[in-house]
């Protein structure tokens, strides 16, 4: 039995994500990085196995409105 959704499926590529100096989130390059990968493949992985998590810059991510 195949429990994987159907739209599931094709090329989803880890990304690199880019930091600035303070070790935030550059967010200007991580979208140009998506907007370059995006049109050649069927998804991201967004902190993917690159090793960022490990690097616990990704608390930045949750911005207050």
């Amino acid at each position: 039995m195949n429990k994987r959704p159907d739209w599931f499926k094709g090329i989803f590529p880890a990304l690199v994500t880019p930091s600035t100096k303070d070790e935030g989130v550059d967010e200007s390059a991580l979208r140009q990085v998506i907007r370059y990968v995006l049109p050649h493949v069927d998804g991201v992985v967004p902190v993917g196995t690159t090793g960022e998590f490990v690097l616990g810059f990704f608390c930045v991510c949750r911005r207050p409105p």
